[in-house]
């Protein structure tokens, strides 16, 4: 199979479809969706020009349904609901259309809207594992939300270590108490902060970690990490192994639950559940929005 160099782990016959479906570059489709998802999802960390970025996507693209999704977005993130729902019939009208490329990207109104979920458990199948579906709404990418899941494991000693904390609500914090005394509390990624300051107050007896991109780091100066996880220093040896993932920016760090021999990753690896909370629209359009390899090109 010749792979493609857009979508990761599909054809050169798979792309080629898709660029068929489409007046324009495939590649520069996707960069520009790219910079304007990114500026307003992440625009403390990768700032962008989001206006710059929509305006020459619409010229480029005006008949591809993604297009409009992507200006309903930035409506929605402006507060602009009206003109945010127009963008959604656009793309629904293109999208009804013979041969139009990702239908399957078209959100129902469910999956459209932002509605808040409450942190909930999640179990896994392994008696000693059990996972908090949780959500941040950081006030730059407001209000869209961003779920992910924090998971625990039970260790010999009867005791949680706490793999990327959530925002944990008092229901949630007083189950997992139930389960254990929460010991650990790792950071296993450099952008994983948002929520480890409150999860150390919820749970004071843990001891916080952080990955080694948080050394030097100056949005988490504040945080008071009582280490640093590194491979020579294991904390839990023989039951939950560590491992630093060199030459990535967001120095991710692995564990590896030796009882259920389940390797437990963080955001170089992401897999996106589906379930009617676990499911909102981004998870769905955020890895399409990224598929295209890192391997940089020039725009036209």
């Amino acid at each position: 199979m010749n792979p493609s160099n857009i979508y990761l782990g599909a054809s050169s016959a798979f792309e080629a479809q898709q660029q068929a479906a489409i007046d324009g570059k495939l590649a520069a489709l996707h960069q520009l969706a790219q910079r304007v998802f990114l500026g307003i999802s992440f625009a403390d960390k990768f700032p962008t020009d989001v206006e710059g970025s929509l305006e020459k996507l619409e010229r480029r693209f005006a008949e591809v349904p993604v297009t409009h999704l992507v200006a309903g977005i930035v409506h929605l993130w402006r507060g602009h609901q009206e003109e945010a729902a127009r963008s959604l019939e656009r793309a629904l009208e293109l999208a009804a259309q013979e041969g139009a490329p990702w239908p399957d990207l078209i959100p129902t109104d469910r999956r459209w809207s932002c509605d808040p979920i409450r942190p909930s458990i999640l179990e896994t199948g392994q008696e000693h594992v059990f996972r908090v579906l949780g959500e941040a709404r950081p006030k730059h990418a407001a209000p869209f939300a961003f779920r992910g899941p924090a998971t625990f494991v039970r260790l010999a000693s009867g005791d949680l270590a706490c793999i990327n904390p959530v925002a944990f609500d008092d229901a949630v914090t007083e189950q997992i108490q139930a389960r254990g005394e929460v010991r650990f509390l790792l950071a296993p990624g450099k952008y994983h902060n948002e929520n480890l300051v409150a999860a150390r107050e919820r749970f004071p007896k843990a001891k916080l970690y952080g990955s080694p991109g948080h050394v030097g780091y100056p949005t988490v100066a504040h945080i008071p990490f009582d280490g640093i996880l590194d491979d020579d220093h294991q904390l839990m040896p023989g039951e939950l192994t560590h491992r630093c993932i060199h030459g990535t920016d967001q120095w991710d760090v692995w564990f590896i639950d030796h009882a259920s021999r389940t390797l437990i990753v963080n955001d170089a690896v992401t897999f996106l559940p589906h379930g009617p909370e676990q499911d909102p629209f981004r998870t769905t359009f955020e890895p399409w929005v990224k598929t295209r390899r890192g391997d940089g090109f020039q725009l036209d």
